[in-house]
């Protein structure tokens, strides 16, 4: 089952004052944001509606001049600055919420991102889905949807449209998942392997300093 919401949102032009968007609104044009939609396609919705809004706005400067109103405080809302840290996905949250993350991370910014053993796993497009495949344990991939692995969340499943993997310097690794590959990073094993690492390590050390 896929779910779908439409919400509305509007494109204004508005006076630069002291403070970050809090000048008089001149033009509103208002656009439709869906489920489908992610940072790519909202651009160009943005961009479609910027057009609309000055075809409107442009022909009455000349007789009425710049006039705005007050912007509506109460109808504000405010978000915190994002890093690209900030796209590392928790596979134990719904599925809607990391569907929603990956939509808002994907081009024109850094993308939303997993690990799978020692590589980084760059997603840029998902669906998401309440029911129709087996359920796993979380972060696994289950099964495959049009060659698309889909991936456990805790309600549901994440399909990974369009995804790819980089090594730790960035550079493009030609591997892909499989239905059992685990994404994420387990903290309980992870340090047990580097206790172990770093046990190695150690004794190597321990074995130099005896030879010399």
């Amino acid at each position: 089952m896929f779910i779908h919401q439409t919400v509305r949102r509007n494109r204004s032009e508005f006076k630069i004052d002291t403070k970050a968007d809090e000048g008089d609104i001149f033009v509103q044009e208002p656009f439709c944001i869906d489920d489908k939609d992610d940072a790519s396609s909202i651009g160009i919705k943005l961009k479609e509606a910027m057009v609309r809004a000055l075809d409107r706005w442009l022909p009455s400067l000349s007789s009425s001049g710049l006039k705005g109103i007050p912007q509506d405080e109460k109808a504000a809302t405010y978000y915190a600055r994002r890093a690209p840290l900030d796209g590392c996905i928790d596979w134990s949250n719904t599925a809607k919420d990391i569907d929603r993350l990956i939509k808002a991370s994907t081009s024109p910014h850094p993308g939303a991102f997993s690990f799978y053993r020692n590589n980084k796993v760059l997603i840029w497009k998902s669906n998401y889905y309440a029911s129709g495949y087996a359920k796993g344990v979380i972060g696994r991939v289950v099964n495959f949807n049009n060659d698309n692995p889909v991936v456990q969340t805790a309600d549901g499943y994440v399909e990974l449209v369009k995804y790819n993997m980089v090594d730790y310097l960035d550079r493009p690794v030609d591997e892909h998942l499989v239905v059992g590959s685990r994404l994420g990073y387990y903290d309980q094993y992870e340090i047990f392997r580097l206790r172990n690492e770093i046990e190695m390590i150690k004794q190597d050390l321990t074995l130099l300093k005896n030879e010399k």
